[in-house]
């Protein structure tokens, strides 16, 4: 799908030549012997034999009586009618030629140099033109004809550097033409859609049913597509706000709110060849306790697979496994890390929550969403789920 080929046609500069030789002695390929092309063994075998005076061989097969000299005309070889007469390298004068070694005249023999009326024509070395005759080395062009190495423009094909990028996400189309990835089209965005709210909250216990998720973010002061922001690592921010690079928003966010809610929505694209067991994880870097500090901030991360399960899939932060709240974590919810299996290709639905309290807001902030491929069986989680396997809701790969 993502694969081009490119041919190269071979120029064959001297049939026209050949071509001349049949038409100048008005007879065809198949003339008895003593007629044409093998009239007289040895024409234009004797000493200067090859032509009339200095100017003789200028004729279109020069070397002899118009296209005489017999079945190799002219005499040896490559002489005044060889495969490449009139043009190629030795003809109508190159050593032997028309006839005994230096006959048929001087060493560019068949007329005088140049003989034979074009440029360098049954004569030099290089006769009938340069030795890639037409043009430089790479005829018609430069090495890569008709533009720089990249043919049509500079390095990333197209004209200026730097791709076009149709859908506006982080890669650009040249990328995604060439990467070999399933999800990843030049027409459709690659990430996710994100949902922001403000009144932050620290337990996990606040956004692990599905209730909780569609009530939280029923009014979301922003929403709009994102290609990177669910994958940080800060302490103690700068700017703690939804628009600080600190958590790399792209495209950003306007909000300055602190203490707040995110909500990613999209799809987790499985390769026709991957079909299988996966496995998730998230981590924000809590132990699960119920502290306020570092290793056990004021906040939660999770994600949620809606076609397999309603509630959280996996969880990680504060009061990740309580019982006493409520709601309590539901049993289905409070691992960090588990696995499904998906028997059938395409985009599977996928979320991401995180949230932290603006109680505790100088807390480390930390969101790792991870997965690994285990065909058949469990696996370890060890690769981020970025934009490459992510596409919004609803989109369709062509």
């Amino acid at each position: 799908m993502k694969a081009a080929s490119r041919q190269i046609r071979p120029l064959l500069p001297y049939g026209t030549v050949l071509v001349l030789a049949a038409c100048a002695t008005g007879e065809t390929l198949d003339a008895p012997s003593g007629d044409g092309f093998d009239a007289g063994t040895n024409h234009g075998g004797t000493a200067n034999a090859g032509g009339f005076t200095s100017s003789t061989g200028g004729a279109a097969n020069g070397g002899a009586d118009a296209n005489t000299s017999g079945a190799q005309v002219g005499g040896a070889a490559g002489s005044g009618g060889a495969s490449n007469a009139g043009g190629a390298s030795g003809s109508a004068g190159a050593s032997n030629a028309g006839g005994a070694s230096g006959s048929a005249g001087a060493s560019n023999a068949g007329g005088a140099t140049s003989a034979g009326g074009a440029q360098n024509g049954g004569g030099a070395a290089t006769a009938g033109g340069a030795t890639s005759a037409g043009g430089s080395p790479g005829s018609g062009g430069a090495a890569n004809a008709g533009g720089a190495t990249q043919t049509g423009g500079s390095a990333n094909t197209g004209g200026a550097s730097g791709c076009a990028n149709q859908d506006g996400d982080r890669l650009t189309d040249c990328e995604e033409d060439a990467d070999d990835i399933l999800s990843t089209s030049k027409t459709v965005w690659n990430g996710l859609t994100a949902s922001l709210v403000g009144s932050g909250g620290g337990n996990c216990t606040e956004i692990c049913l599905a209730s909780q998720i569609a009530n939280l973010f029923g009014s979301p002061l922003e929403t709009h597509a994102i290609y990177s922001g669910w994958d940080f690592d800060t302490d103690q921010p700068e700017n703690q706000s939804p628009s600080s690079p600190t958590f790399g928003f792209q495209p950003p966010f306007a909000s300055t709110i602190t203490g707040w809610r995110m909500l990613y929505r999209g799809l987790f694209w499985v390769p026709p060849t991957a079909t299988g067991q996966y496995c998730f994880n998230v981590d924000i870097g809590s132990d699960g306790g119920s502290g306020t500090n570092d290793t056990s901030p004021d906040a939660c991360g999770a994600i949620y697979l809606p076609d397999v399960q309603a509630n959280a899939w996996v969880m990680n932060g504060r009061h990740q496994t309580s019982t006493s709240d409520s709601p309590p974590m539901p049993s289905e919810s409070k691992q960090q890390t588990k696995c499904t299996t998906f028997a059938t290709a395409g985009g599977k639905r996928i979320d991401f929550v995180y949230q932290y309290s603006g109680n505790n807001a100088d807390n480390r902030h930390q969101l790792h969403v991870k997965y690994c491929y285990g065909s058949a069986s469990p696996c370890t989680p060890t690769t981020p789920i970025d934009d490459t396997v992510l596409t919004q809701v609803g989109a369709t790969i062509p």
